[in-house]
This record gives C-alpha cells, structure tokens and sequence, in this order.
C-alpha cells in the first residue's frame, strides 16, 4: 500500500505505531465512509458548512446522519472503516488530509492512510480494536480543496459508535384460564 503524503500538522506530531496489518479472515466487516464535498461553494464560503455531505453503507445496522456533515457510523470490534472522498464538481480538487481522533481514544482505534494503486485518490482506514464506548469516538475530518493554502476542516464532529442495543420482545402474559371457545368470547 503506498504511503500518503502527511500534513504538516500530522508531521510535527510523532509518528503514531505502524498500524499491524490484519489477519487474513480477521475483519469482520469493512463500512465505507464516503464524503461529497461541494468543493466550489466550500471556497466560496470559507467553510464545511453546507458543503460536506458524509455517507456510509451501513444504515441497516443503525448508522445516522446521512447526508450531513455528522455521520454516526456503527462499528464493532475487528470491523475496518474506510474514509474516501468524492467532489461535488468534477473538475475541482478534494482531498482527505486528516482523520483526527483523540489521543484518549487510541485503545479503540488504530489508523491509517494511504493512496489507491497507481492514483492519487487517498483514503484513511480505522480498525476497530475493541468494542466502543457507548457514546462512541467522535472524529473530526479535515480537506485540502482546489488551490486553497490551508486545510477546510469538518465544522462538526462525526462518531464511530456501537451497535444500537437490541431490545428483546415482551414475553406474553401467559393466560391463568383456557382459552374460551370463539362464541364464549364476547360473553366474557
């Protein structure tokens, strides 16, 4: 896998661990995270506001916020996240430059960047490495966009959250007397 070029930010910081590449048949799931950026209304109004729009795969298993800039993506345990980015107009420049998490959030996920083969497309990839707490690890993305000197960054966060608690169905009340035939029933 290539290396992407890191941000001057990420590069006066040190350099996290190697990320271990994983076992083969070790993820459990792989959720794409895809992000349109209205690159020209982002220039024109100096921010994310209203011009991010994050999207994943996962809705069936309880992600929100679909076409915001705020998207809570579920994960769990052993599953990989993968951020790529896509702009609203063809010809403009967007670019994932950080995926920024909380160094108190480490022990939760390990991540990484990198360039598909032979393009310039970068995305970034979180393993999930233990189960998230309930309120989830937020993120916050930033974007180096058409010839702008300094990086747009998310006006909002965004999470990585657990699996919505599934609640078990009532058990029905058991009758304390046979059930009455149907010409009984409104007798009763």
């Amino acid at each position: 896998m290539a290396r992407a070029a890191r941000s001057a930010e990420t590069a006066a910081k040190p350099a996290p661990k190697p990320m271990p590449a994983p076992k083969p048949g070790s993820v459990r799931q792989a959720t794409n995270v895809m992000a349109l950026v209205d690159v020209v209304g982002a220039l024109g109004s100096g921010t994310l506001a209203r011009s991010l729009f994050l999207f994943d795969n996962n809705r069936g298993a309880g992600s929100t916020g679909h076409g915001t800039g705020s998207l809570s993506t579920v994960a769990q345990q052993d599953d990989v996240v993968v951020w790529t980015t896509m702009a609203l107009e063809c010809e403009a420049f967007a670019r994932l430059q950080l995926v920024e998490i909380d160094s108190a959030y480490a022990e939760y996920v390990a991540l990484d960047a990198g360039a598909f083969s032979e393009t310039p497309e970068v995305y970034w990839l979180a393993t999930i490495l233990k189960p998230l707490p309930v309120d989830g690890v937020p993120y916050r993305l930033s974007y180096r966009l058409g010839s702008a000197d300094v990086p747009y960054r998310a006006v909002v966060e965004s999470r990585l959250v657990p699996p919505p608690v599934a609640v078990a169905p009532p058990i029905p009340a058991q009758p304390d007397e046979p059930a009455l035939d149907p010409s009984q029933e409104d007798a009763k």
